[in-house]
Parts: C-alpha cells; sequence; structure tokens
C-alpha cells in the first residue's frame, strides 16, 4: 500500500512539476495538506487518543463490573464483620447478666437468717469471719446488720479491711441512690 501512496505522490509531484503551479492542477489550498500526507506515508497512523478513547469505551462496562463485584465483597466482609461483632456483644451482655444475677443473689444471701446469726456474735468473732469472706458479701450483711453491731464489728477487724468493706457499703449506696433517681424519673 505505501508503494502506491509513494507511486501517487510521486504522480502528483511530476504533474505538479509539469503544471508549474498548484493552481492549475485544481487542488485547493486545504487538501494540499492531505496530499503532503500522501506523499510523506502519514496517512493511516493511529491517532493515540482515539486509541485510548476507543479502548475505555470498550472495556467500561468490564470494568464497571469489577468495581461493583469489589464492593459487593467488601460489604459482604463489613457485614461479616458486624455480625461477629454482634454476637460477641450478645456473649458479653449475657455474661453481664448473669454477673448482674450472680450480685443480686449474694445481696440476697444477706437475707434476715444469715443476718440474725451475725447480729448475735460477739463483735470480734463477727469481724474475723466476715474478714474470710469476700468484700461485697461482707459489706452486704454489714450493711444489714443494725448501725451499732456494724460499728463494733468494722471496730475489731484490720483498718485495710474495715476501709475497704466501707468503700464498698458507699458504692453500694451510691448505686442504690442512683437506681432510685432513675427509677422516679420514669
Amino acid at each position: 500500500m505505501r508503494t502506491v501512496v509513494l507511486l501517487l505522490g510521486l504522480t502528483l509531484a511530476a504533474t505538479h512539476a509539469v503544471a508549474g503551479e498548484r493552481g492549475n492542477l485544481g487542488i485547493d489550498p486545504q487538501s494540499e495538506e492531505m496530499f503532503d500526507d500522501l506523499i510523506t506515508g502519514s496517512v493511516g497512523k493511529p491517532d493515540p487518543n482515539a486509541i485510548a478513547e476507543r479502548y475505555c469505551r470498550n472495556i467500561a462496562n468490564a470494568a464497571a463490573d469489577a468495581r461493583y463485584a469489589r464492593q459487593a465483597r467488601a460489604l459482604q466482609d463489613l457485614k461479616k464483620k458486624v455480625d461477629d461483632r454482634i454476637v460477641e456483644l450478645k456473649a458479653r451482655k449475657a455474661e453481664l447478666e448473669d454477673w448482674l444475677k450472680r450480685r443480686e443473689a449474694l445481696l440476697k444471701l444477706a437475707r434476715e437468717g444469715v443476718v440474725n446469726i451475725y447480729a448475735g456474735m460477739s463483735p470480734d468473732a463477727a469481724a474475723a469471719q466476715l474478714a474470710l469472706i469476700d468484700g461485697s458479701t461482707a459489706a452486704a450483711l454489714l450493711m444489714k446488720l443494725k448501725t451499732r453491731s456494724a460499728s463494733a464489728i468494722l471496730n475489731e477487724m484490720a483498718s485495710d479491711k474495715a476501709a475497704e468493706l466501707a468503700r464498698i457499703m458507699v458504692d453500694i449506696g451510691r448505686a442504690a441512690t442512683a437506681r432510685e433517681g432513675k427509677e422516679g424519673k420514669s
């Protein structure tokens, strides 16, 4: 094909030389560039921008499908993480509810029968036994006793254990006051 174009160009050049002027050939000035391109062999060179545009148009749907698939996978991964976190939080909630039930059960242990036993004991014997049980149970028992009996027992305990039990009793009192305040507003 280049040979044909080259021959055509040479023919035109020879004709041009014979005619003396391009105007005599009937060639308009705008098509001169086309003939120059034919002569130099630049006809048929693809425009790089046109190739890129055509390529982009051809793969646009496939690229969009791939992007949507990638986003769908990402959403599925996020959904799985959220579901896993929900399961974890439900397990944590159940654990906390169980702990709360055990705590309430401990407070119920300090009912009348056990309270009466400690009320009938001497303060030094009650102090020795209360020092051996866990702090929340001991504090609950002391809160159920009359103030005079509880203070006598705390007086017989080691000062660090008595301070710990006093702190627990204050915390329990604050929690009960806050709970009563919330229930009153409801």
